[in-house]
């Protein structure tokens, strides 16, 4: 990911975001358009791929998905690998 820019980890459960994933959204839009950054979210799980276009339409300029079934149930040894590679 470029320097500059915003990553929030966005949460699913049961096939749907959760509500805190809208907040984290809504303000870091605001926050890149107040720095002129590109907001990307990461979503990770299993079975979540058509939760993207959700992210995208609150504002996410692109979605980096994992859909493993290996991220089903969270770990966070797995987790923590997975999204430190993808903010660097």
């Amino acid at each position: 990911m470029a320097e500059g820019n915003i990553l929030v980890i966005a949460e699913a459960r049961d096939g749907k975001l959760l509500p805190i994933s809208d907040e984290l959204v809504g303000c870091a839009r605001k926050l890149a358009g107040d720095t002129g950054s590109e907001l990307t979210a990461a979503l990770v799980g299993s079975g979540i791929t058509p939760l993207a276009a959700g992210l995208i339409a609150r504002g996410a300029t692109r979605v980096f998905v994992t859909d493993e079934p290996i991220f089903k149930d969270y770990d966070t040894g797995a987790f923590t690998n997975l999204l430190e590679k993808l903010a660097r």
